[in-house]
Parts: structure tokens; sequence; C-alpha cells
């Protein structure tokens, strides 16, 4: 069984080959992916606030990971590391799909979904407040 840290040094080599290059030859050099995504799984697991991540924990400001996760949400690389892993989790038989659940709350249902039941309206209330 691979620690945690493997498991997102794999994570970050995938997401490297998927990264945009960098625009400009100026400023910093990108941080390490590692580290990024060690620092963002950390806010996410621990529903802290991004200025509250530890600094010095991760070697990198929460601005920067911030910036990354806007990143690779805008290119679409989450969306591509989550399929190609339920990708490779299916052909190794590691899923078991009978146990799978759909979250529908915030699916839009088409055509409005079912009609809602017309209330009776009430009548005014006569009674005076005690103040």
């Amino acid at each position: 069984m691979l620690n945690e840290t493997a498991i997102v040094k794999q994570l970050a080599q995938k997401i490297q080959k998927l990264l945009p290059p960098k625009r400009t030859r100026r400023g910093r050099p990108r941080k390490d992916p590692t580290k990024l995504l060690l620092a963002i799984r950390y806010v996410l697991r621990s529903g802290c606030r991004w200025k509250d991540l530890p600094q010095q924990k991760f070697g990198c400001h929460y601005t920067t990971c911030w910036r990354f996760m806007r990143l690779l949400m805008k290119h679409g690389i989450w969306q591509k590391i989550h399929t190609e892993l339920l990708g490779e989790l299916d052909a190794s038989g590691r899923i078991d799909w009978s146990h799978c659940a759909l979250d529908t709350s915030t699916v839009a249902a088409p055509k409005g979904g079912m009609p809602q039941e017309k209330t009776l309206p009430t009548a005014a209330s006569a009674a005076q407040s005690g103040i």
C-alpha cells in the first residue's frame, strides 16, 4: 500500500503533463506540484480557510495554492485526472459500481421537474401582537 505522499507524487506527475506551458520567461518558476497538491488536499479535507493554510508545513503561500487549484479547474485538468483515475481503478477491478450513489441535488430537472401542489391561501390573521 502506498503512503499518501507517494500517491500525491504520482498524481503530480500526471498533472505535470497536462499543465499549460508558462506564458512568460519572467517571474518565479512554478512551485513543485506535489507540495501544491498536498496543500490543496489539506484545505479540502480539513475544511479550513485558505488563509489558515500552514505555510511552514507545505512550503507555499495560500494564494499560490489557490491559484494552482484555479488553474487546474480552468483548464479541465481536475476532470481529466478524475476520469483517468476512475478508468484505471475500474480496469484493475478496484471499483464496485453496485455501491455507488449520485447526488442530484444540484442537477436541474428536465422541463422543470414534477409540478408542485398548489396550496390554499390562508386567511389574514386577526391576532394582534402583544406589544
